[in-house]
């Protein structure tokens, strides 16, 4: 039987982005912290939408028509999706 810390170790350098020119060497995980992408307390409606490059993410109260708590805007760098910017505004 396979070791489960061998495939835990394959599932990471996957996700992994390599760092050096030879492959399967030197990695980096990129983290990012999960608190700007949190909805407020009181969101009972989420609507994300994707345009080319640009998404979306409205948090609002008072369902679909209702009161606009937070939005995320992220600008991706190419459609690999991996490296972007955010933008986070409320009214």
């Amino acid at each position: 039987m396979p070791n489960v810390d061998d495939h835990g170790l394959e599932v990471l350098k996957k996700a992994a982005q390599n760092l050096d020119p030879v492959k399967k060497r030197d990695y980096a995980l990129q983290v990012v912290s999960k608190l700007p992408f949190a909805p407020p307390w009181n969101t009972d409606y989420i609507r994300s939408t994707l345009d080319g490059l640009v998404q979306t993410i409205v948090y609002k109260t008072g369902g679909a028509a209702g009161t606009v708590l937070k939005t995320i805007t992220i600008t991706y760098d190419d459609c690999d999706f991996q490296n972007y910017t955010v933008e986070v505004s409320s009214p």
